[in-house]
């Protein structure tokens, strides 16, 4: 009998550990926009928009141009006290992207929002123009074409999401893109990477 008393503990042992491990690991995930996550599909991206955040259907666009496919939202959002216009990227149909693009501000806002990032996410590195290039163009040009340059950036790291904040264009336009750190993005693009069943 006190065998079995042993084992049971033990295996209400592992059990508990195996929930504890999934829930912090829940915990821990990134939500962009209240609902979003990494790994999402678009029709429950599209869903999530329209019923937890209050967007129109009517206003979002497809964009499926070659290997990145994107959700574009064809209006305003408030982001942080600014408008922006937000859209997301998906490889083989799952999010690993999503990202905020902002007109023609001036420098001063995009110190600010630079620093509301470092105030979230703490200190921001500096990030070359052609690291910038690499990591973040292909997520976003959808939008701004793939012959964009992106310039004056930096960057921020964490365990559950990386976050670009930089310029394009010539008229002060800026954009923040924030990337699924457990994606290999550079091996996409490459096209020797699967992201089926993520």
């Amino acid at each position: 009998m006190r065998k079995k008393w042993i084992a049971y503990l033990v295996l209400t042992f592992f059990v508990l550990m195996l929930s504890f491990n999934t829930f912090a690991d829940e915990v821990n995930e990134f939500t962009f926009r209240n609902c979003i996550k990494f790994g999402m599909s678009k029709a429950e991206v599209l869903q999530a928009e329209i019923e937890i955040n209050q967007t129109n259907k009517s206003d979002w666009y497809p964009l499926t141009p070659e290997k990145w496919e994107w959700l574009f939202y064809d209006d305003f959002v408030e982001v942080s006290d600014y408008a922006g216009i937000v859209m997301y990227s998906f490889a083989d149909g799952f999010l690993q992207g999503a990202n905020y693009m902002f007109g023609i501000y001036g420098e001063g806002e995009y110190k600010d929002l630079s620093e509301a990032l470092s105030e979230v996410y703490g200190e921001k590195t500096s990030i070359p123009n052609d690291k910038l290039n690499e990591m973040a163009r292909p997520v976003i040009a959808g939008v701004l074409g793939s012959d964009v340059k992106l310039s004056d950036g930096y960057v921020w790291y964490q365990d559950n999401v990386t976050i670009y904040e930089y310029q394009y264009g010539d008229d002060g336009q800026f954009a923040i893109t924030y990337l699924n750190p457990n994606f290999d993005y550079e091996a996409f693009n490459n096209g020797t990477a699967s992201t089926g069943g993520l």
